[in-house]
């Protein structure tokens, strides 16, 4: 979606993520040059930050209203992408990644996924071309 073609709700929305995660110390420069320049992106913002275990990436899909969490292991194969629909504000769900992003890892990753469940109406698992919800 292009600026020029979200509304006023969802630029807000889209503004408050964007700096929440940059007061964290997350990188959203890419995504924002293309974005000041109207670009169609999908997601419309998007940010990354890395962390001794993980090179981390969260990704807002406003129109569609959920973030696309990535964390992919630095070392090794692991990856872990969860769609997360929030059952309120994003603010909450956000809020909540940020207190993990430094301390994330391998052996803790599933206490972020419980840390997760009251703040989302859905967690979808996503493996390959496959969605798992998670119960």
């Amino acid at each position: 979606m292009r600026k020029s073609e979200m509304n006023d709700w969802q630029l807000a929305g889209r503004a408050a993520f964007v700096s929440q995660l940059t007061a964290a110390g997350w990188d959203v420069s890419g995504w924002e040059i293309l974005f000041a320049d109207d670009h169609n992106l999908t997601p419309e913002a998007q940010a990354e930050h890395k962390n001794a275990s993980f090179n981390l990436r969260l990704s807002y899909f406003v129109e569609k209203q959920y973030l696309f969490f990535e964390a992919v292991a630095k070392v090794g194969e692991l990856a872990l992408t969860l769609r997360l629909y929030p059952a309120g504000d994003v603010k909450s769900v956000v809020e909540l990644i940020i207190k993990w992003q430094d301390i994330l890892a391998e052996d803790n990753f599933p206490k972020l996924v419980e840390e997760l469940k009251p703040l989302c109406r859905q967690i979808l698992f996503e493996k390959g071309d496959e969605l798992i919800e998670i119960t």
